[in-house]
């Protein structure tokens, strides 16, 4: 990676013994060969991106985020990209932008927990 990974290395955070920071080398191509512009042109659900200046390629954000064409927002928040795992300056943010897009998108008005359980 192009900037420092301190969480991976720092016991404090998520350098953990339980935690082997390992990757099946099987899956690289996958992710790396992936063309998200293009995909995001024909995304048409409601989409909430969390992201911000300093997470990996926000450029790449943007750009992914205005091919859009369904009911979409953008939360930009300040921080490192590795903040967004563990730091409540981001991550307290986060949660409350995933509420309030959840309680919006996947309410029926007017229906009960229990009733759009029933039906989904």
């Amino acid at each position: 990676m192009h900037f420092p990974l301190d969480y991976h290395a720092d016991p404090a955070r998520g350098a953990i013994s339980a935690w082997t920071n390992e990757m099946a080398p099987l899956s690289s191509a996958h992710w790396l060969l992936f063309d998200g512009l293009s995909a995001a042109a024909g995304n048409r659900i409601p989409t909430l991106m969390i992201h911000g200046p300093g997470c990996a390629r926000p450029d790449n954000a943007k750009d992914v985020f205005e091919r859009f064409s369904g009911p979409e927002e953008l939360v930009w928040i300040e921080g490192e990209q590795i903040d967004f795992y563990d730091e409540p300056q981001q991550v307290d943010p986060s949660v409350a932008a995933i509420h309030a897009w959840f309680g919006k998108h996947l309410s029926a008005p007017g229906a009960s927990r229990k009733e759009r359980t029933a039906h989904d």
